[in-house]
């Protein structure tokens, strides 16, 4: 079980770190998924739009929304990165790596030492209010799974198929890397 103290230097030091929180995590791994990720959203957005471009406020805040939860799940990221890395797994293929625990303990610090996160969670709260009321929020549920059948988007979206199996090089390579190190 992990233990925080906020206070002193190493108070200090965390907040520091929590004040760099949207940046870059310094990962190559990390930084390729979560720009695949933004990228999957606007390429989606930008098709959405062109599908039924009478939602387009809706849509706009629904991007907004899904580069937020980006953003908070980098954030938690490179919070972790910071000051567990032992809870990053990166030996454990993708799933394992980009679905890193995360618990109730960690959300709490972070939100004690970061008011950028606290603002960020805020937003998100926010926008999912504004877009889940939206009278027509079930014809962008609708929307989003009819732009299964539009082939353009499909040539689009069909590209970052493969950023998983990147990923997972990226990281074995790592682990080599590691293991002739030690050897």
């Amino acid at each position: 079980m992990k233990k925080f103290i906020l206070s002193g230097i190493v108070g200090m030091s965390i907040i520091a770190a929590c004040s760099l929180a949207f940046a870059e995590a310094n990962d190559p791994a990390w930084d390729r998924y979560i720009s695949s990720q933004k990228q999957v959203q606007v390429k989606t957005h930008h098709y959405m739009k062109l599908e039924a471009p009478k939602l387009t406020e809706l849509f706009d805040k629904s991007l907004d929304l899904q580069l937020s939860l980006i953003d908070q799940k980098s954030v938690r990221f490179n919070f972790l990165l910071a000051h567990h890395p032992e809870e990053i797994e990166r030996r454990q293929g993708f799933e394992s790596f980009v679905n890193f625990p995360w618990t109730d303990e960690d959300e709490q610090v972070l939100e004690q030492a970061n008011g950028e996160y606290r603002s960020l969670k805020e937003k998100i709260a926010k926008l999912t209010q504004t877009v889940e009321s939206d009278p027509d929020f079930p014809q962008l549920k609708s929307q989003l799974l009819s732009l299964e059948s539009n082939v353009k988007y499909r040539e689009v979206i069909s590209r970052f198929r493969f950023v998983p199996q990147e990923i997972e090089s990226m990281l074995s390579n790592e682990n080599e890397s590691e293991e002739r190190i030690t050897l």
